[in-house]
């Protein structure tokens, strides 16, 4: 009996259509932004001291403290990275640029790879490495100058991968990167500037404990905090945390309005059938098997819909890559892991076993 349901059910293509499109469009949702997450926690989990920088960073919003330093400038000096970050106009002779400058150590990174274009001479003070978009909106090449400040600099190369800045769409400013050494000569900092004050630590691992104490110890009482790669949050994770549960919970209200229209949907195919259903019911068949067999083909409906958002999902994810790239780490590999497909049938079925309950029950009330 169960052919008579499916054959008036795909007799008329408005009702499969319109109910795998409730569930398509939200599960496909659903599923891009499950493989967007999965991947960023795996980078994290995978390069968290390369993301963070160093196995203990100190940060501050201003100038830290002669003692703290004192106690920084005994530690080996390939081991300490001082990074100093600030928004500045870069300019040439007709053009100009907001960018965020970076003034970095030699020994920088302390962990991962700083990738760059041409990676051909070893960089320089009195050079600059910056990004492409400074090179296509200043309209410069390699090798050109710029100016920063006070201070005017030759173009060294162009970056390709930065190792701790895994999150590029919400900063403010293409990134330039220079030798700490250089910094003062732009006369850009003083005691109102808006500077993000950054150590980045290497120590081995059995002295990561008495070394934070020690630090935790001197910034006593003061802003500067101090803490470990693990306990440190990054901008990819409260991405991670924040942007995209915000909107998985959009997400969810598109599933909730796709069960409205589910509901609907199923409703009107219903109450179409109903003379069918009084005619099967008055020849003897038991309205539970009609329930079931109802069930059994918004089941199978929900199934095809679900593997056609999984196919919808992997293109979205394909196709959108470069979108993606400009919001998340440079090697992060997206894609989809059964988990979250299985997720996906759980949400999907469950929408649809909830949202078509009471209209299905009400097949029993019919009398013969």
């Amino acid at each position: 009996m169960n052919t008579i349901i499916f054959r008036e059910w795909f007799s008329n293509r408005l009702y499969p259509l319109l109910f795998s499109l409730c569930i398509i469009v939200s599960i496909a949702a659903f599923l891009t932004l499950d493989a967007l997450q999965q991947s960023v926690n795996t980078y994290i989990d995978d390069n968290q001291k390369q993301v963070v920088g160093g196995d203990i960073v100190i940060n501050h919003n201003q100038a830290f403290p002669d003692d703290l330093i004192n106690r920084i400038n005994q530690l080996d000096k390939q081991d300490v990275v001082f990074d100093y970050q600030f928004n500045a106009i870069t300019y040439t002779e007709t053009k100009s640029l907001l960018t965020r400058i970076k003034a970095v150590d030699p020994t920088y990174p302390l962990y991962g790879d700083l990738i760059l274009a041409n990676n051909l001479n070893p960089w320089q003070a009195g050079s600059v490495l910056v990004e492409q978009q400074v090179l296509s909106n200043l309209d410069v090449v390699i090798g050109d100058s710029i100016q920063i400040g006070d201070a005017s600099f030759v173009i060294h190369d162009e970056i390709i991968t930065e190792p701790d800045r895994p999150l590029t769409a919400f900063g403010f400013g293409s990134r330039v990167i220079m030798h700490q050494i250089d910094l003062e000569k732009t006369a850009l900092i003083g005691k109102r500037s808006r500077v993000s004050y950054r150590i980045e630590l290497k120590v081995d691992p059995k002295s990561i404990e008495p070394l934070l104490d020690e630090l935790l110890t001197l910034t006593k009482n003061t802003k500067i905090t101090v803490e470990t790669a693990e306990q440190t949050n990054t901008s990819i994770s409260n991405l991670s945390i924040n942007f995209l549960i915000f909107l998985k919970l959009l997400v969810v209200a598109v599933i909730i309005l796709s069960g409205i229209g589910i509901m609907s949907i199923v409703k009107a195919f219903v109450a179409k059938q109903q003379n069918t259903n009084a005619i099967r019911i008055s020849l003897g068949e038991k309205s539970q098997t009609i329930i079931h067999s109802f069930r059994l083909l918004f089941s199978f409906m929900t199934l095809l819909a679900v593997l056609m958002s999984w196919l919808l999902s992997l293109l979205v994810l394909h196709l959108g890559e470069d979108v993606f790239s400009s919001i998340l780490p440079h090697n992060v590999k997206l894609g989809l892991v059964w988990f979250s497909l299985l997720k996906a049938f759980v949400i999907a079925l469950s929408l649809t076993l909830i949202t078509t309950h009471f209209t299905l029950n009400k097949i029993s009330t019919i009398k013969q």
